[in-house]
């Protein structure tokens, strides 16, 4: 958990095929534009500018979907992995956290799960980042007067429209159907889909009014 991309190395895969692993999945746009502000507000890794860091090899796209490729190779050699849906933990929160916690052999306590969901629902984490308490702490802004620099920003699935134009999001769709390798897997589906179009199929929806 302190350097979850380390188990992703060669010499860790024996720990992983002994262990169940779990690997949340969320929307490739999604994940994107929540990588941008950090990089760009919290990290203040790379300049403002959604242009630049979708095409750069750090932080972009291609830094996702190689991360994506290496994962797929690295699963064919584990027996258990269970495969977790970000989309789905938001808006089945319960259920789906149940199901996390047996799929890692722990115990099942439901007023341990109920007061979990309880603290970790969006409005309160929300409230707790901008405490006092947890200034300084990776949930705070990084600047309480820019809240672009908020970790808990705007709990809005397809909020990536607000982020991406039109042409880059198609980029984006470009890029996955030409490099990443999960494009016609059935697990992988609900991670390249755009406002209910395929990124392989290069479906982009026009912009809603106010939308760049």
């Amino acid at each position: 958990m302190r350097v979850p991309l380390y188990a992703m190395e060669p010499r860790n895969v024996p720990l992983l095929q002994r262990t169940p692993c779990v690997f949340l999945l969320r929307n490739f746009y999604a994940v994107l534009a929540s990588a941008y502000f950090e990089a760009a507000y919290r990290g203040r890794l790379v300049e403002p500018d959604p242009e630049k860091f979708l095409t750069g090899v750090r932080h972009g796209v291609m830094h996702l979907i190689t991360y994506f490729n290496s994962w797929i190779e690295l699963a064919e050699h584990l027996p258990s992995v269970t495969y977790f849906s970000y989309e789905a933990l938001k808006s089945n929160t319960r259920e789906e956290l149940e199901k996390l916690v047996r799929v890692l052999n722990l115990p099942v306590r439901s007023d341990l799960l109920d007061q979990t969901v309880q603290a970790g629902g969006f409005e309160n984490m929300k409230k707790l980042a901008a405490s006092e308490a947890y200034q300084g702490t990776v949930l705070s802004p990084t600047d309480p007067g820019d809240p672009r620099s908020a970790k808990v920003r705007s709990g809005k699935a397809s909020s990536y429209r607000d982020v991406f134009s039109k042409a880059q999001l198609e980029f984006v769709a470009e890029m996955i159907d030409r490099f990443f390798i999960g494009r016609d897997d059935s697990r992988f589906t609900s991670c390249i889909q755009l406002d209910g179009g395929s990124a392989k199929e290069g479906h982009v929806l026009p912009n809603q009014p106010g939308e760049r």
